[in-house]
């Protein structure tokens, strides 16, 4: 693929963001106003979980904001994937290792992360394509243990994690060679959803901002 095609720009700024909230809440004018606080926060790519309320309507809502990448998750299947790009998905998530959603992502030129569990799941996708490679239930897995278990026969392969990230172990996921972290409960507690307290999502945001700009100046 061209280093100059979309599918490699957008993959290009999801990994450099490093963090990705996965936005999934009860209602979509409350998904619209999670996205507020987080880009508000400093972050500017936001995965929309399909199996919320809305979802194309909240994607479609994104894609209208200047300087955020948007892409979609939870995608079950071909139906799940084809109506997300038709909303505007930039990028394509799924918990499942379908080749035929990787396909049509990289047919529409947008990037795409499946899901794995196995060093069987983790080689097939990956010799598929799959632009990164998703593993969740991260935590339920094994943890920082299950990338350096896979490590050893794979090397260093671009991981997207999922599944209780914190910020007591996201720097051990990114000392392990993980690309992307996703984020649900660790920036999105679903009291503060609730009860639209979107100032502490905010606050958190920039808290998971700050904590990525300081490590980043460590290594330079």
């Amino acid at each position: 693929m061209d280093g100059g095609s979309q599918r490699q720009t957008v993959l290009r700024l999801w990994r450099q963001a490093v963090i990705m909230p996965v936005v999934r809440t009860p209602r979509p004018e409350q998904a619209v106003a999670v996205a507020r606080a987080l880009h508000a926060g400093g972050l500017t790519v936001l995965e929309v979980a399909w199996n919320c309320a809305g979802a194309a309507e909240v994607l479609a809502e994104l894609r209208r904001w200047p300087g955020v990448t948007v892409g979609a998750g939870t995608l079950l299947g071909t139906a799940d994937a084809a109506a997300a790009l038709r909303a505007g998905a930039q990028f394509l998530v799924s918990p499942i290792g379908s080749l035929d959603v990787l396909a049509l992502a990289h047919a529409a030129d947008a990037p795409c992360a499946l899901g794995a569990a196995t060093p069987s799941e983790v080689w097939r996708i990956h010799q598929a394509g799959s632009d990164l490679i998703k593993l969740f239930p991260i935590a339920a897995m094994g943890g920082p243990q299950l990338i350096k278990d896979l490590r050893e026969p794979f090397g260093r392969l671009p991981w997207l994690v999922s599944g209780s990230v914190t910020l007591d172990n996201a720097a051990t996921y990114l000392d392990l060679g993980a690309a992307v972290l996703a984020l649900g409960g660790a920036l999105l507690p679903k009291d503060a959803v609730a009860a639209g307290d979107w100032a502490q999502i905010r606050h958190r945001t920039e808290a998971w901002c700050r904590w990525l700009q300081a490590r980043f100046a460590k290594a330079i």
